[in-house]
């Protein structure tokens, strides 16, 4: 993940300071605002006492100067003046401007009162009722200074804890300010000597990276985030055959085998998605001339200060000699395995022969050895002569035998023989023309239908394939119908599949099955049969890559079915 960076971890530092000298400054802007509406108020206050003040002295000047001199008209404009003018001062005081009214229309009866100098009222009563406006005229301006001097009092009041604040505001506010001036110093100073001994340190991992990078017996990349090569190390160039100049042209993804980008693709992605630091994984590159390099690669993601990713950081091992080692030790392991079963099958096919041996000789050598002991005891010529002869026969019987496992032996060991292209009716044709005395007897008719005309297969082994078979569907034949023998041949996925199906009697694969292709094994007496004909194909055609199998039902027919593999 990328590291948090130093102006982050800055402004994280500072979040709190901020937030609070953000708060001390809307609370000193509502404690100057409240102040100023005080003295604001503190001043109209003042205003108004003394305006009231004014018109109550004027007012008795003026009446006394009405008693004493008719002419009353300017005191009275100057007392209208005083009183529109604190009417305008207490315009936003409804209480105060119903009390301005009541003022207004008593100094107005008191002017009205003074004016009427024709009046026959009495002197004396006339005086009581100025008296009485006079009165009335002072408790209402005692009103006003009275009310207005609570307000007054309440806004110094108000002044006094603004300015209590104010002055508390300021204390915060500079032991604040000395804090965050001190602790911005000594960040400063912690900042600039991490950041010293950070220039240091990447100084120092600068010259190592670059002796690491550039002297690495492995091959040392930086590669940008869209596959481009920004710098290169000297092994690269030994692997992939390009020089610098040449690999810092090309992105990776043009020399990549085209078959390993998937995996190339879905490693570089989990590296940018953040799920792993660092991948390794083998893929394959194209060298310069041509051929296919391995490499073990290793991708590392370096990040940007702001934390987005950088470049990245690869390292290639050739490990092409590895590659070519494992694959020829597999190989090798494969062709063991396949010896040992060689083995194997060579071990058990010597134990069956060594049996075949001990079970067929035994009794032709017994009986030799028997009439030669009976040979040496006879009397007359007649028995001698009768002995000898069963004695020859005996020898001919053993004989045979051997030339029997002898055929076994030779088809068994000779691997090599070569192999030839085989025209499937021309062997056919041969076999008709050996066995020509047998089909007329029989009255057999052969037919074809190869749709593969031709096969690869040692010659000699396939003609006799082909006579032993033949020559099986004639022997067992039925008596009462001629023989048809059907042979036929098509392609099967890389081998050619030859049928071999007859009319006969049949075999009971119930009973026979287990025993179809074994040594010595007759299915039906009196046909004048050794066991040995199908027990040599199978092994012909096993030798050399091939298989047979059989389907038969007593009464039916017989259908031989080979498998020969085609390269």
């Amino acid at each position: 993940m990328p590291p948090i960076l130093f102006r982050q971890k800055l402004l994280l530092g500072f979040l709190p300071v901020i937030a609070m000298m953000m708060g001390i400054a809307w609370f000193s802007y509502k404690t100057v605002e409240e102040s100023r509406q005080a003295s604001d108020l503190a001043e109209q206050s003042i205003l108004i006492i003394s305006k009231a003040h004014s018109i109550s002295s004027k007012t008795v000047k003026w009446q006394h100067h009405e008693r004493t001199n008719s002419q009353w008209r300017g005191p009275k404009a100057a007392i209208d003046s005083e009183l529109h003018a604190l009417q305008l001062l207490v315009s936003d005081k409804p209480a105060q401007v119903y009390r301005l009214k009541k003022l207004g229309s008593t100094i107005a009866l008191l002017d009205s009162l003074n004016s009427d100098a024709q009046t026959a009222e009495p002197f004396s009563r006339k005086h009581h009722r100025l008296d009485s406006a006079n009165t009335v005229i002072s408790e209402m301006v005692n009103t006003f200074i009275t009310n207005e001097e609570k307000l007054l009092t309440v806004s110094q009041k108000r002044s006094d804890r603004h300015i209590t604040n104010a002055i508390r505001l300021i204390f915060i506010s500079s032991f604040v300010t000395i804090a965050t001036v001190i602790s911005l110093i000594v960040f400063t100073l912690r900042t600039f000597r991490a950041k010293r001994k950070l220039r240091e340190e990447l100084q120092l991992s600068e010259r190592k990276f670059y002796h690491v990078f550039n002297d690495s017996g492995i091959g040392m990349a930086i590669v940008s985030l869209e596959g481009k090569w920004l710098q290169v190390n000297n092994h690269i160039s030994k692997i992939l055959g390009y020089s610098a100049d040449e690999l810092m042209a090309k992105t990776y993804q043009e020399i990549t085998y085209q078959p390993d980008m998937p995996l190339d693709d879905m490693m570089v992605a989990r590296v940018l998605k953040g799920e792993m630091n660092t991948c390794k994984f083998e893929k394959r590159y194209y060298h310069k001339n041509g051929q296919l390099v391995w490499v073990l690669l290793t991708v590392s993601l370096i990040y940007n200060e702001d934390g987005t990713p950088g470049f990245f950081v690869s390292q290639l091992e050739d490990i092409s000699e590895i590659k070519k080692m494992i694959s020829e030790l597999e190989m090798k392991n494969k062709s063991l395995v396949r010896i040992s079963e060689d083995l194997k099958g060579k071990v058990s096919q010597l134990e069956e022969f060594n049996r075949i041996v001990a079970h067929n000789l035994r009794g032709p050598a017994s009986s030799i050895e028997m009439m030669l002991s009976m040979l040496t005891d006879a009397e007359t010529s007649e028995e001698k002569d009768e002995l000898m002869h069963m004695i020859l026969v005996s020898s001919k019987t053993l004989n045979t035998t051997l030339n029997d496992l002898m055929q076994i032996l030779e088809i068994r060991l000779n691997h090599d023989i070569p192999y030839d292209i085989c025209d499937l009716q021309e062997i056919t044709d041969k076999t008709s023309n050996l066995l020509q005395g047998e089909l007329l007897k029989a009255k057999a008719l052969i037919q074809t239908n190869f749709k593969v005309p031709t096969v690869s297969f040692p010659k000699i082994y396939l003609e006799s394939i082909f006579y032993n078979l033949i020559s099986n569907s004639i022997k067992y034949r039925k008596q009462n119908q001629p023989a048809t023998i059907f042979i036929s041949s098509e392609p099967l996925a890389g081998q050619v599949r030859l049928t071999f199906q007859d009319n006969g009697i049949g075999i009971d694969l119930n009973m026979h099955g287990k025993n179809m292709f074994k040594l010595n094994k007759v299915f039906h007496k009196g046909y004048n049969s050794r066991g040995v004909g199908l027990f040599i194909t199978k092994n012909q055609l096993e030798t050399h890559g091939g298989s047979i199998r059989v389907e038969s039902q007593p009464g039916v027919g017989t259908t031989f079915i080979i498998y020969l593999n085609q390269t």
